[in-house]
């Protein structure tokens, strides 16, 4: 059992870790100044970035120790709640706006009032604040004026994080303090679009994606949110960008169902030179896409309004993308949004889907768990999105359906390892010289049987090629009985980093991709299939 004495030395280790490569880069320190490095380099080194999640996990923990269990209790049950509701409110109230933003100035708590018109409220105003003068999200430069942090001058207007306070505080933590109401009211129900806590919170039986296209501001929001979430780290469009060889594609066509305005597009643009792309999404993303298109793509991106639970009006393009879309909507929906693809799916069309894949986390620090389990939770808390495991096999059942009902197959054509991937990914064999136990395993690798049938090749890196006889996957098209969902922890382990595809010979086919970043620097697995 570690002592105190035991996290010290340990957090002064990794600070020494990590100036030394600070001062090496001659990179400035991180500060609570409001020209503070907004983030940590994202090249550093890994050991530099290991020494860094080490400083926070091990200061996280000595914090909870030192206040012994009463008081942590304490704190987890009162301090989130009240930071929560003091953001909220200084947002709404136009306070974070109101401070000037200049390096070293601030403002008087009285003047601040008058600004925000809260002359009236002075005394709460200054509870609030002071609440978060003590979490460091504020400061005070000297008794009674108020001066923004490196953390909060991103809340201001214009800033990177200010659509994401009003939504998050406004629309998440109204339907989030109603989820346990909605688990007591819908515990026997099976999950649908509309009985999600944000239905309980705002009374309506419409999902939230629709219920945004009455509230053309929250809408707005929800697009802000959406461009400034894709740009960070984790979910950057350089994943998408990289996994795939776009640049080799030609003239190809990709069609964008719900590209929001157009960002992914752009970029895939950028990319593949000769690519033109339809970005589907509702009216106002779509609007706000065609307004903000920068004019050297406008000849090779156009924007569609559509509404991806109808059939859909592009017939046999090269590619359809699904990013970031199925999480959102439980299994019967998302199976009707593949269908009307794979209706549509000419004899090369290939169906990409791009999105997080649910990890069990078995061994990895907390600080990584925070970020994964917060989009484990907050989806559901808007809608009913399915553990992404099942959405895999859903997603396979409705392409798998709709070739094996032609009498057509599904050749596994390759699996690509990455070099230094951690965890490495398995190999595979050709379908001539594997065992039929060895096809099982094939199988499992993508999630469709058992874990024991993936330990075997965790480990194993390679490029082989294998078939599968879809026909033999999917008997009599029992999906349940056969498309069992390996335990989260696998996927990950053995997800390939570059590419795993699914290939049909001449007709309609699922590429399956998944990136898989060393878990030690990102806290996502995506996969495209």
């Amino acid at each position: 059992m570690s002592t105190l004495k035991d996290y010290s030395d340990n957090i002064a280790s990794s600070v020494h870790v990590v100036e030394k490569y600070l001062a090496e880069k001659n990179l400035p320190q991180p500060s609570y100044d409001v020209t503070s490095p907004k983030e940590f380099p994202a090249d550093a080194p890994p050991e530099v970035q290991q020494a860094r999640i080490n400083i926070i996990e091990q200061a996280r923990e000595l914090y909870q120790l030192a206040q012994y269990p009463n008081e942590s209790a304490v704190t987890f049950l009162e301090y989130g709640m009240m930071e929560a509701g003091c953001l909220r409110a200084l947002h709404e109230l136009g306070v974070f706006d109101a401070i000037p933003q200049e390096p070293g100035s601030f403002i008087s708590l009285t003047e601040l009032a008058k600004v925000t018109k809260l002359e009236n409220l002075i005394d709460p105003l200054d509870r609030m604040v002071g609440r978060l003068r003590v979490s460091g999200i504020l400061r005070e430069p000297k008794p009674g004026h108020i001066a923004h942090t490196s953390i909060s001058i991103n809340y201001a207007a214009g800033q990177p994080f200010n659509s994401e306070i009003g939504w998050f505080t406004s629309i998440g933590l109204k339907s989030m303090a109603l989820m346990s109401d909605q688990m007591q009211a819908f515990r026997d129900t099976v999950p649908i679009r509309s009985n999600s806590a944000f239905n309980l919170a705002f009374n309506t039986p419409l999902h939230f994606m629709e219920w945004m296209t009455h509230h053309p501001v929250r809408e707005k929001q929800f697009c802000d949110v959406m461009d400034s979430f894709f740009r960070t780290p984790p979910f950057s469009m350089r994943h998408i960008v990289a996994a795939y060889p776009w640049s080799t594609l030609g003239p190809a066509h990709l069609v964008d169902v719900g590209g929001n305005a157009g960002l992914v597009s752009i970029e895939l643009a950028k990319a593949a030179p000769q690519m033109r792309f339809t970005v589907q999404d509702q009216p106002s993303p779509v609007a706000l896409g065609r307004s903000t298109l920068p004019p050297e793509f406008a000849d090779r991106i156009t924007f569609e309004t559509h509404d991806f639970f109808t059939p859909n009006p592009q017939n046999a393009p090269d590619f359809f993308l699904l990013r970031h879309i199925l999480h959102d909507w439980p299994d019967a929906e998302a199976g009707k949004i593949v269908k009307h693809m794979a209706a549509q799916m000419g004899p090369h069309t290939k169906l990409l889907i791009y999105d997080s894949v649910h990890q069990k986390l078995r061994g990895s620090t907390t600080r990584h768990q925070t970020p994964r389990r917060l989009h484990d939770v907050q989806p559901g808390v808007h809608h009913h999105r399915a553990d992404r495991n099942d959405q895999v096999r859903v997603v396979y059942g409705e392409i798998t359906r709709c070739v094996v009902e032609r009498s057509e197959r599904f050749r596994l054509k390759q699996s690509h390892c990455q070099p230094r991937a951690s965890p490495r990914v398995v190999a595979t064999s050709t379908a001539q010289s594997c065992s039929q136990r060895e096809r099982l395993r094939i199988h499992g690798m993508y999630g469709l049987f058992r874990r024991r049938n993936l330990t075997p090749f965790i480990g194993h890196e390679g490029v082989h090629e294998c078939d599968i006889d879809a026909s033999s996957i999917v008997p009599e098209y029992r999906w349940s009985s056969v498309w069992q969902p390996c335990e989260d922890a696998c996927i990950s382990q053995i997800l390939a980093p570059r590419s795993a595809r699914i290939h049909a010979a001449t007709q309609p086919r699922l590429i399956v991709y998944g990136t898989l970043v060393d878990r030690r620097s990102t806290p996502t697995l995506h996969w495209i299939a």
